[in-house]
Protein backbone atom coordinates (compact mmCIF):
# COMPACT_ATOMS: atom_id res chain seq x y z
CA UNK A 1 0.00 0.00 0.00
CA UNK A 2 1.80 3.42 -1.02
CA UNK A 3 1.83 6.21 1.64
CA UNK A 4 -1.17 7.89 0.20
CA UNK A 5 -3.39 5.06 0.28
CA UNK A 6 -1.90 4.91 3.85
CA UNK A 7 -3.04 8.11 5.23
CA UNK A 8 -6.19 7.99 2.91
CA UNK A 9 -7.22 4.75 4.84
CA UNK A 10 -6.20 6.51 8.51
CA UNK A 11 -8.13 9.24 8.25
CA UNK A 12 -11.39 7.53 7.38
CA UNK A 13 -10.98 5.30 10.20
CA UNK A 14 -10.63 8.25 12.78
CA UNK A 15 -13.63 9.08 14.67
CA UNK A 16 -15.42 12.97 13.75
CA UNK A 17 -13.58 14.56 16.85
CA UNK A 18 -10.43 12.93 15.91
CA UNK A 19 -10.72 14.43 12.19
CA UNK A 20 -11.77 17.65 13.73
CA UNK A 21 -8.76 18.03 16.38
CA UNK A 22 -6.48 17.32 13.19
CA UNK A 23 -7.60 19.56 10.78
CA UNK A 24 -7.80 22.11 13.66
CA UNK A 25 -4.23 21.95 14.81
CA UNK A 26 -2.82 21.73 11.13
CA UNK A 27 -4.61 24.74 10.72
CA UNK A 28 -3.08 26.38 13.74
CA UNK A 29 0.29 24.49 12.52
CA UNK A 30 0.39 26.12 9.28
CA UNK A 31 -1.12 29.60 9.93
CA UNK A 32 2.40 31.41 11.27
CA UNK A 33 3.55 31.02 7.90
CA UNK A 34 0.78 32.84 6.31
CA UNK A 35 -0.24 36.89 6.73
CA UNK A 36 -1.46 37.57 10.63
CA UNK A 37 -1.33 41.59 9.91
CA UNK A 38 -1.03 44.14 7.70
CA UNK A 39 0.49 47.39 8.55
CA UNK A 40 1.45 50.92 6.53
CA UNK A 41 3.89 53.38 7.16
CA UNK A 42 2.69 56.49 6.12
CA UNK A 43 2.24 55.31 1.92
CA UNK A 44 3.86 52.29 2.46
CA UNK A 45 2.10 49.08 3.14
CA UNK A 46 3.54 45.49 4.86
CA UNK A 47 2.34 42.28 5.57
CA UNK A 48 3.79 40.67 8.52
CA UNK A 49 3.17 36.70 9.02
CA UNK A 50 3.35 34.93 11.84
CA UNK A 51 6.76 34.20 11.99
CA UNK A 52 8.12 37.38 11.52
CA UNK A 53 8.01 40.58 13.25
CA UNK A 54 8.87 41.58 16.75
CA UNK A 55 6.31 39.08 17.99
CA UNK A 56 7.53 36.58 15.78
CA UNK A 57 8.12 34.29 19.39
CA UNK A 58 4.52 34.20 19.85
CA UNK A 59 4.12 32.57 16.04
CA UNK A 60 6.51 29.95 16.57
CA UNK A 61 4.89 28.73 19.87
CA UNK A 62 1.61 28.59 18.48
CA UNK A 63 3.19 26.79 15.21
CA UNK A 64 4.32 24.31 18.30
CA UNK A 65 1.46 23.67 19.91
CA UNK A 66 -0.28 23.24 16.42
CA UNK A 67 2.76 20.58 15.96
CA UNK A 68 2.34 18.45 19.12
CA UNK A 69 -1.15 17.79 18.43
CA UNK A 70 -0.81 17.15 14.17
CA UNK A 71 1.61 14.89 14.35
CA UNK A 72 -0.14 12.87 16.93
CA UNK A 73 -2.75 11.87 15.20
CA UNK A 74 -0.70 12.01 11.25
CA UNK A 75 2.56 9.80 12.36
CA UNK A 76 0.45 6.81 13.21
CA UNK A 77 -1.85 7.27 9.76
CA UNK A 78 1.56 6.24 8.08
CA UNK A 79 2.34 3.32 10.02
CA UNK A 80 4.68 4.95 12.66
CA UNK A 81 4.58 4.35 15.68
CA UNK A 82 4.56 7.36 18.35
CA UNK A 83 4.03 7.15 22.31
CA UNK A 84 0.21 6.85 23.01
CA UNK A 85 -1.50 9.98 24.64
CA UNK A 86 -4.38 11.39 25.57
CA UNK A 87 -5.25 13.37 22.64
CA UNK A 88 -7.93 14.92 23.92
CA UNK A 89 -6.20 15.82 26.84
CA UNK A 90 -3.44 17.10 24.54
CA UNK A 91 -5.73 18.91 22.42
CA UNK A 92 -7.18 20.82 25.12
CA UNK A 93 -4.14 21.68 26.63
CA UNK A 94 -2.40 22.93 23.39
CA UNK A 95 -5.60 24.70 22.07
CA UNK A 96 -6.12 26.96 25.19
CA UNK A 97 -2.59 27.82 25.04
CA UNK A 98 -2.41 28.55 21.21
CA UNK A 99 -5.80 30.87 22.20
CA UNK A 100 -3.74 32.72 24.70
CA UNK A 101 -0.42 33.19 22.49
CA UNK A 102 -2.99 34.88 19.69
CA UNK A 103 -5.07 37.13 22.19
CA UNK A 104 -0.61 38.45 23.87
CA UNK A 105 -0.08 38.88 20.01
CA UNK A 106 -2.87 40.79 18.79
CA UNK A 107 -3.35 42.74 22.51
CA UNK A 108 0.79 43.49 21.59
CA UNK A 109 0.04 44.71 18.01
CA UNK A 110 -3.02 46.98 18.32
CA UNK A 111 -1.46 48.30 21.54
CA UNK A 112 -1.29 52.42 20.54
CA UNK A 113 2.13 52.05 22.07
CA UNK A 114 3.20 49.35 19.41
CA UNK A 115 4.46 50.82 15.97
CA UNK A 116 3.26 54.79 16.81
CA UNK A 117 4.71 55.38 12.98
CA UNK A 118 2.27 52.66 12.00
CA UNK A 119 -1.17 54.67 10.63
CA UNK A 120 -2.56 51.89 9.42
CA UNK A 121 -3.20 47.95 10.98
CA UNK A 122 -5.36 45.47 10.08
CA UNK A 123 -6.01 41.60 10.58
CA UNK A 124 -5.29 39.19 7.96
CA UNK A 125 -6.76 35.64 7.02
CA UNK A 126 -3.65 33.74 8.69
CA UNK A 127 -4.88 34.79 12.20
CA UNK A 128 -8.61 33.89 11.80
CA UNK A 129 -7.43 30.53 10.44
CA UNK A 130 -5.60 30.21 13.70
CA UNK A 131 -8.53 31.34 15.79
CA UNK A 132 -10.68 28.79 14.17
CA UNK A 133 -8.40 25.99 14.46
CA UNK A 134 -8.03 26.77 18.06
CA UNK A 135 -11.54 26.31 18.56
CA UNK A 136 -11.64 23.23 16.47
CA UNK A 137 -9.22 21.91 18.77
CA UNK A 138 -10.50 22.79 21.40
CA UNK A 139 -14.39 21.27 20.56
CA UNK A 140 -12.72 18.22 19.35
CA UNK A 141 -11.07 18.16 23.13
CA UNK A 142 -14.61 18.08 24.59
CA UNK A 143 -16.29 15.78 22.52
CA UNK A 144 -13.28 13.30 22.96
CA UNK A 145 -13.44 13.64 26.96
CA UNK A 146 -17.07 13.02 26.93
CA UNK A 147 -17.07 10.35 24.39
CA UNK A 148 -14.11 8.75 26.88
CA UNK A 149 -16.88 9.08 29.98
CA UNK A 150 -19.48 7.16 28.17
CA UNK A 151 -17.40 4.42 26.77
CA UNK A 152 -16.24 4.02 30.80
CA UNK A 153 -19.64 3.79 31.96
CA UNK A 154 -20.95 1.71 29.44
CA UNK A 155 -18.11 -1.05 30.04
CA UNK A 156 -19.44 -0.48 33.84
CA UNK A 157 -22.91 -0.96 33.31
CA UNK A 158 -21.83 -4.05 31.37
CA UNK A 159 -19.59 -5.81 33.65
CA UNK A 160 -22.46 -4.94 36.66
CA UNK A 161 -24.90 -6.65 34.51
CA UNK A 162 -22.21 -9.61 33.74
CA UNK A 163 -21.94 -10.11 37.25
CA UNK A 164 -25.73 -9.74 38.08
CA UNK A 165 -26.50 -12.13 35.50
CA UNK A 166 -24.48 -14.64 36.35
CA UNK A 167 -25.58 -14.84 40.07
CA UNK A 168 -29.30 -14.65 38.91
CA UNK A 169 -28.49 -17.61 36.60
CA UNK A 170 -26.86 -19.44 39.87
CA UNK A 171 -30.07 -18.97 42.05
CA UNK A 172 -32.29 -20.17 39.59
CA UNK A 173 -30.10 -23.37 39.33
CA UNK A 174 -32.77 -26.25 41.13
CA UNK A 175 -31.11 -28.53 44.05
CA UNK A 176 -30.26 -31.19 41.92
CA UNK A 177 -27.70 -28.64 39.49
CA UNK A 178 -26.61 -27.36 42.36
CA UNK A 179 -25.63 -31.03 43.96
CA UNK A 180 -24.12 -32.05 40.77
CA UNK A 181 -22.26 -28.73 40.29
CA UNK A 182 -20.59 -29.81 44.53
CA UNK A 183 -20.52 -33.14 43.53
CA UNK A 184 -18.08 -33.00 40.33
CA UNK A 185 -16.46 -29.99 42.53
CA UNK A 186 -15.93 -32.22 45.50
CA UNK A 187 -14.48 -34.90 42.97
CA UNK A 188 -11.90 -32.91 41.42
CA UNK A 189 -10.56 -31.95 44.72
CA UNK A 190 -10.48 -35.20 45.64
CA UNK A 191 -8.87 -36.02 42.54
CA UNK A 192 -6.28 -33.86 43.55
CA UNK A 193 -6.02 -34.46 47.13
CA UNK A 194 -4.93 -38.11 45.94
CA UNK A 195 -2.99 -37.39 43.12
CA UNK A 196 0.50 -39.09 45.07
CA UNK A 197 -1.53 -42.39 45.47
CA UNK A 198 -1.97 -45.16 42.92
CA UNK A 199 -4.92 -45.40 40.66
CA UNK A 200 -6.15 -47.73 42.23
CA UNK A 201 -5.59 -46.28 45.81
CA UNK A 202 -6.31 -43.43 44.37
CA UNK A 203 -10.69 -44.75 43.29
CA UNK A 204 -10.78 -46.53 46.40
CA UNK A 205 -9.65 -43.17 48.53
CA UNK A 206 -12.16 -41.09 46.68
CA UNK A 207 -15.51 -43.69 46.91
CA UNK A 208 -14.79 -43.98 50.30
CA UNK A 209 -14.83 -40.33 50.86
CA UNK A 210 -18.19 -40.19 48.80
CA UNK A 211 -19.72 -42.78 50.69
CA UNK A 212 -18.70 -40.93 54.63
CA UNK A 213 -20.22 -37.70 52.75
CA UNK A 214 -23.15 -39.16 51.87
Amino acid sequence: MSLTERIKQGYLRLSGHEKAILIGSGLVMLSPLLPWYDSMKGYIPETIIGVSGPLFLLGIFTMIFGALTFFQLFLPMTGKSLAKRDIGQLSNFCGFQSILMLIISNSVFFSPDYGVSITHKGTRFGMFFAFIGAVLMIFGAYFAKKRARKTDFTTRTLSENQVQSYTAQVEQMDARERYRSMSSNARANLWQRHETNSPFERLDAIEKEIKNDL
